[in-house]
């Protein structure tokens, strides 16, 4: 994939692509957001809703799938769009951010966008 670095990619065009484990890896640590309102489940059972361009950061990979860190509350206009760095949510995780979890495949559809920075995201071939 060679899209622009430091913009906002939608992969549900590269759908076919992310059959291998290593391509899921390259997500962590990148932010993510939903292009339109959506609805995840927390690992108590507890429903959450995300809404459209609200910034998520993935920190890790349990099984099939993403974890992922979002500032609790209702986002205003700044929280919307800031960009966490791992560090920040690791040092004010207990009071500030809500871990949720996002199946593999749900990230590799048209309804969530990642951003392609500050490292480049690679996509690897089915076939590699």
């Amino acid at each position: 994939m060679f899209e622009a670095l430091n913009t906002w990619i939608n992969l549900g065009p590269f759908r076919p692509h992310f059959a291998v484990r290593s391509t899921a890896m390259g997500f962590v640590f990148h932010h993510i957001r939903p292009v339109k309102k959506q609805t995840v489940v927390l690992d108590d059972g507890r429903w959450l809703q995300i809404m459209p361009n609200e910034v998520s950061l993935i920190g890790g990979i349990g099984g099939d799938a993403f974890i992922c860190f979002k500032r609790k509350g209702d986002p205003g206009a700044g929280e919307l769009v800031r960009l966490y760095s791992a560090a920040e949510i690791m040092r004010y995780n207990e009071g500030f951010f809500i871990q949720w979890r996002l199946a593999q495949n749900n990230l590799y559809t048209s309804a969530w966008e990642v951003f392609n920075g500050p490292n480049r995201i690679t996509i690897t071939s089915a076939r590699a």
